[in-house]
């Protein structure tokens, strides 16, 4: 793995996330070492490593579109449901009107996606937005709503990619209703519980950027606990975080590792974010990725390895078809900024490979199995090496 704290050509940042495993005997916090079975792990990572292993919540900002209106039910039919529960299931009246769904409204006015270098005409743009405002549908709705008559209030805010989420809201009722008049069509902050949003999803947009600092690096622990295999990182404290059990992360850093090192227009997004060029969103890990590659439209790794080793295209049929196994997307997704100009979402993929799909050639086509074999990375996460680089916009064609 990338020894962390480099400076790469050109006077950029080094961009690395963990390094390699290594192991010690020495004591870790709050840990009793009788409990302890076999030895103990450790990686250093990085801020952006640090940021995706942590087992702490992560405050992001996302546009407020929406909300969620939740009515209470007529006098009448709370009372007469009452009443019903002490019938039996399969002769109680359904009465109309119970279990009433929420009446969901969204914004017409999107959020403005340009970025302008005058900050006098940056203000003046947001003066006009603010007048706007009173016009809007979803506020006028919320303007008039009666408390009274209301159960609950959620908001709905969206995502750059268009995925829509529930925001809950803390308070009385009137309290809620004036924080969505107040804040629609506004970025509001979102407290997820870690950047890890669902397994291999990480949300991005929490991490600092501009922030990041390629010589600070944190130790990862990783031990059997009676019996329990855990992990756990370390805060400016000496402390531990917090002990996860999931010790696929190391797995998801150690493929990103390889991800960013092997590919440049991947590493080259990353510094976009750095620069402020571009604002981050998401990283993917994809274990179902599949691209189908044909022996007239390979990767680009085998367009190179064809050139070295010229051969029939009964082999390269052989070694095409190998590759539709065992294949992983790693997916970077942020929003290109440009001054004047509307943002873009844009998304970096790293198609990579676990060399086990190339057994099938490794006796009749020793050669190209030797040549991927030398470009492969051995981590925990398995054997994988760099298939294909693939970047695009949205509908892009």
């Amino acid at each position: 793995m990338r020894s962390h704290g480099k400076k790469t050509l050109a006077g950029e940042v080094g961009i690395w996330i963990i390094s390699g495993e290594t192991t010690t005997d020495e004591k870790v916090p709050g840990i009793d070492p009788e409990t302890l079975t076999g030895p103990v792990s450790t990686y250093r990572v990085s801020e952006i490593g640090r940021y995706l292993f942590s087992p702490k919540p992560v405050r992001v900002f996302k546009p407020l579109v929406g909300c969620e209106i939740y009515l209470k039910q007529p006098r009448l039919s709370r009372v007469l449901e009452k009443i019903f529960r002490f019938f039996p299931r399969t002769i109680r009246p359904r009465l109309k009107g119970s279990g009433i769904e929420p009446e969901k409204r969204y914004t017409s006015r999107k959020k403005k996606q340009t970025h302008l270098q005058d900050p006098n005409l940056e203000h003046h743009f947001k003066q006009i937005e603010d007048l706007l405002r009173p016009y809007d549908a979803v506020f006028k709705r919320l303007s008039n709503l009666d408390p009274e008559r209301v159960s609950d209030v959620m908001g709905i805010c969206e995502d750059s990619d268009g995925k829509r989420t529930t925001l809950t809201l803390q308070g009385s009722i009137e309290g809620k209703i004036t924080y969505l008049i107040e804040n629609l069509s506004k970025d509001v902050g979102i407290i997820l519980n870690t950047a890890q949003i669902s397994d291999g999803l990480f949300e991005m947009s929490g991490f600092d950027f501009k922030e990041y600092d390629p010589r600070k690096s944190f130790r990862v622990f990783k031990l059997n606990q009676s019996g329990t295999l855990k992990c756990g990182i370390e805060n400016s404290d000496g402390g531990i975080d917090g002990w996860i059990e999931n010790t696929k992360l190391i797995d998801y850093l150690q493929l990103l590792e390889q991800s960013v090192r092997s590919n440049h227009k991947f590493r080259a997004s990353f510094h976009q974010c750095i620069n402020g060029d571009a604002a981050p969103l998401k990283i993917f890990f994809n274990p179902q990725f599949e691209i189908e590659y044909s022996t007239f439209k390979p990767p680009e790794t085998f367009k190179q390895v064809f050139k070295a080793y010229p051969m029939e295209i009964t082999s390269k049929n052989v070694v095409m078809n190998s590759l539709r196994k065992f294949q992983l997307g790693i997916s970077f997704s942020y929003m290109l900024k440009s001054s004047g100009e509307a943002e873009k979402l844009c998304t970096n993929i790293s198609v990579m490979h676990d060399i086990r799909a190339l057994d099938p050639i490794k006796d009749i086509i020793p050669q190209v199995y030797a040549e991927i074999d030398k470009r492969t990375c051995v981590s925990e996460a398995g054997r994988f090496y760099l298939l294909d680089a693939i970047k695009g916009f949205p509908n892009e064609k």
